[in-house]
């Protein structure tokens, strides 16, 4: 076939920096959001008039003139941040946007310039196109979502409210469809088979989503019980930290606007990323007299500090969000999605879960990780009912980068309808209600402290449910059209037009176990805790109590269980085996990690657990979700006095098979289900809509991931199966 020329008057060239010019500009520091809805058309009719080969050039100019427009700030960042002269900062702008920007930008231009060759490029197709593109974007290498379409409507707020249900890939194909629309009207090869029915399903579509915003925008949003919250911006310049001065001028600013808000009514005060740059696990002066001056205050304080652990390489750190209670670490959370380059020394978190407050629990996510919105979503599935994002954007040194990392945190607080708390060391920190609306805001480079009333919420969305199914339709659509568009024109082989369809349901198919892990419904409630074991299918088998103070354990199934004499309610018992049986419909696999933060050496049978922090338990069952609890109160592992029982979670007892028989699946139902406020076994219930106790049945490999210098483990990584008995 021979290609159209291009025509002479505009270049395709030319037509590709207008799309990057107008790109830019929809986004801060201009914010002309309107440009959005129009600033693929130009580049969209220069891919309808070359062939694919030259539309991947087009594409490769496009990433980093767009890239530009958007993140003109970075050159500078980069030398800031290294202290390396502005050419590296500009040749690491260069080669990182072509590169990541082009992982989107190259695919879609050449798919849709083959597509508009053959005539099958239809507007809905080229949306869906669009959305595709963006999120292996952000998935793909090392992920790099900065500046993805959706975010230039932040200004408009009924656009995004979509994103609740596809994350920010929806609205993303909503501008992408009415930019094809358009775009078809100048060029005819972008109009596809039944234009007119294409046209007027975006339009409708994008009414659609205009009016679904419109209405989630009128929705009452201080629904339920209200928290007094509060956020500490010390304003203090990244050059200035660098000394031991502005370091501790920066805590002092933090304590003396902590003091204020607890007494204004506070009862959970943020701080920003790297807050302290002591250790809060390790003992010294600056600890010390850290948690002293947080001791008396009637307040949760969440704030970003370094870790380390010894790991079998040596001392491996990370960059974590601590909980602190009246000047005592209730909790941690390690930054799991790490910033190239910047934090290549540190090692990612294992899982997202949530800090326990006394007003709920916050999901913390740092700095960049508010770019990914499955990051998010996963913190949220495990039980957060609040947002807090914590960074450090003093490396920025503008307003606008500032403004563009506000923006994507915003969109999250949209698609999972949570309160947003942003703490930042300079700007911009703000309170954001789960529309997106930016409640309260600071500016950049004052000291602030933010102060106002969130809803904490239980609200699950479509995209808590889903994830990223819509995006990965998206995906398989424009995958299998190609094929589609072949098998048409072709009909290879003589294959008729059943069986092309028949192949390209497969191709369908195909592509399901890749997004099929995004349906996933993890409620987490308060549940009862029933006996795992029925006591009448035990009649007339000897057993001893496992432990003579219990009233509410569990046992595992490979044990009987009885009443004990001591205590009416005990179930847990060893000698004798128990024949119970499974409920059908519920066995899972799961790889579960359990996390005890701070002073593990308390957790075996003879020396008490109060020095223990917190114990983290994980559950992550795959395709299913990820479902986590934290007992900060060590005290609910048990309901005897915490200075006569531990909890014995060394590796050497889990792999102890002589003495215990199959004590290890025992010892894993402890930790599951004993405590008293367990969340776990009822998120369990829910997930696999069934009824009964779910009990770990066998625990396989046992793998100790971090070891203190006592020897005993502070993470346990298992492997378990399991499964659900009667009440």
């Amino acid at each position: 076939m021979r290609y159209a020329s291009a025509r002479r008057d505009v270049p395709p060239a030319l037509l590709t920096l207008a799309t990057a010019i107008l790109f830019g500009l929809s986004f801060p520091p201009v914010g002309a959001a309107p440009l959005a809805w129009v600033a693929l058309v130009p580049f969209l009719v220069a891919l309808a008039r070359v062939p694919p080969s030259r539309a991947a050039g087009l594409a490769l100019l496009l990433a980093p003139a767009g890239a530009l427009g958007v993140t003109w700030w970075f050159p500078g960042m980069v030398s800031s941040y290294f202290g390396s002269a502005a050419v590296v900062g500009w040749l690491a702008w260069l080669a990182f946007c072509t590169a990541s920007v082009g992982l989107q930008l190259v695919p879609f231009a050449v798919w849709t310039s083959w597509m508009a060759r053959r005539g099958a490029a239809s507007p809905l197709l080229v949306a869906a196109a669009w959305g595709a593109c963006e999120f292996l974007r952000s998935r793909i290498w090392v992920g790099n979502p900065w500046g993805l379409i959706a975010y230039s409507q932040m200004s408009w707020l009924p656009v995004v409210q979509l994103a609740d249900a596809t994350g920010p890939y929806g609205p993303g194909m909503v501008l992408a469809g009415v930019n094809a629309v358009l775009a078809g009207l100048a060029a005819p090869a972008l109009r596809g088979p039944h234009f007119p029915r294409s046209a007027a399903a975006v339009v409708l579509l994008a009414a659609a989503a205009l009016g679904y915003g419109t209405y989630r925008l009128a929705q009452r949003r201080d629904a339920g019980d209200t928290v007094r919250v509060a956020i500490v911006q010390p304003a203090v310049a990244a050059g200035e930290r660098r000394t031991e001065a502005g370091r501790a001028r920066a805590v002092a600013l933090q304590l003396e606007a902590t003091r204020r808000a607890v007494a204004q009514g506070s009862r959970l005060v943020v701080w920003p990323e790297n807050a302290v740059d002591f250790y809060l696990e390790e003992p010294s002066p600056a600890r010390d007299a850290f948690l002293s001056a947080l001791r008396d205050l009637d307040a949760d304080v969440v704030l970003g500090a370094p870790s380390y652990r010894h790991g079998e390489r040596g001392i491996r750190y990370r960059n974590s969000v601590y909980l602190i209670h009246r000047g005592t670490v209730a909790g941690r959370y390690d930054k799991m999605h790490l910033l190239p380059f910047a934090e290549g020394t540190y090692e990612p978190g294992v899982h997202p879960y949530a800090l326990r407050t006394s007003e709920g629990l916050v999901g913390p996510f740092v700095c960049f990780e508010a770019m990914y919105p499955e990051l998010v979503r996963r913190i949220v599935v495990g039980g957060a009912t609040l947002l807090a994002n914590l960074s450090n954007d003093a490396w920025f040194g503008a307003w606008a980068p500032a403004r563009q990392h506000l923006d994507m945190a915003r969109l999250r607080a949209v698609e999972e309808r949570r309160w947003l708390l942003r703490a930042t060391t300079t700007g911009i920190s703000a309170i954001v209600d789960p529309t997106g609306r930016v409640v309260a805001a600071t500016g950049v480079g004052t000291p602030a402290l933010l102060e106002g009333d969130v809803s904490p919420s239980q609200t699950t969305t479509p995209y808590q449910r889903w994830g990223d199914l819509v995006a990965w339709c998206a995906l398989a659509l424009v995958g299998a059209a190609p094929i589609w568009v072949e098998i048409r024109r072709y009909r290879i082989g003589g294959i008729s037009m059943t069986s092309a369809r028949r192949l390209l349901a497969l191709v369908l198919l195909a592509a399901v176990p890749g997004f099929a892990r995004a349906a996933v419904d993890c409620t987490v409630r308060e549940p009862d805790l029933p006996h795992v074991c029925d006591k009448g299918q035990n009649a007339g088998k000897k057993c001893e109590p496992d432990f003579t103070g219990a009233d509410t354990f569990v046992c595992s199934l490979s044990r009987p269980a009885q009443p004990n004499p001591a205590s009416p309610g005990a179930v847990d018992c060893l000698g004798a085996k128990c024949t119970m049986v499974l409920q059908p419909g519920g066995n899972f696999s799961a790889v579960m990690t359990i996390i005890a933060d701070n002073n593990i050496s308390g957790f075996d049978n003879t020396q008490p657990i109060q020095n223990a922090i917190a114990v983290t338990v994980v559950i992550d069952l795959g395709k299913r979700g990820v479902l986590s609890q934290t007992y900060q109160n060590l005290s609910s592992l048990t309901s005897a006095p915490v200075d006569t029982h531990g909890i014995p979670i060394d590796e050497q007892r889990l792999k102890d098979e002589t003495d215990l028989r199959d004590g290890k699946a025992a010892i894993v139902n402890d930790l599951l289900f004993r405590p008293q406020d367990s969340e776990i076994a009822d998120a369990l219930r829910a997930l696999f809509n069934t009824t009964g106790t779910p009990v770990v049945t066998k625990v396989g490999s046992v793998s100790l991931i971090d070891r203190r210098a006592d020897g005993l483990a502070t993470v346990l990584r298992l492997k378990v199966k399991g499964g659900f008995v009667a009440d």
